[in-house]
């Protein structure tokens, strides 16, 4: 009995000493609204195979840089060569999350599901759940 009120009285005791985890959990709308993202790897899947269209892309796409805003807009930024100078600079589309887990993202009126979003990259798919349907693999990094 002793030993179960001596074991009792030391965890009291060591309660305070324990150092408290910083609760603040950073959303995933919080990461994607900081700062800006570069479009790093785009995977097109269907029946026929695998389709890296990043590859293809030239270095004037390449150079692109996009910024999420928190009032759902995004700026695409043709960075600093354009492929067709008569281009506007910047363009302008829509997003939002389209649930409280913020796993599935609508960029321009097209939902993907969200594999990750981390401070230096964030993935995405297109959303289906039909496993013979296309589908694109969209990964951005700062």
């Amino acid at each position: 009995m002793k030993k179960n009120i001596a074991a009792v009285l030391f965890l009291l005791m060591a309660l305070p000493c324990c150092k408290k985890e910083n609760a603040t959990k950073v959303s995933n709308a919080d990461i994607l609204t900081t700062g800006t993202w570069r479009l790093t790897y785009l995977m097109f899947y269907d029946v026929f195979g695998d389709h890296d269209l990043y590859a293809g892309y030239p270095d004037c796409r390449k150079d692109d840089f996009f910024r999420f805003n928190k009032d759902g807009t995004e700026e695409i930024n043709e960075g600093p060569t354009k492929c067709n100078s008569a281009d506007p600079q910047i363009k302008i589309k829509q997003w939002k999350f389209l649930n409280s887990y913020e796993n599935i993202i609508e960029i321009d009126g097209e939902a993907y599901y969200v594999d990750w979003i981390r401070n230096d990259e964030f993935r995405f798919k297109t959303a289906t759940t039909d496993p013979y349907a296309p589908r694109r693999v969209i990964k951005y990094s700062r």
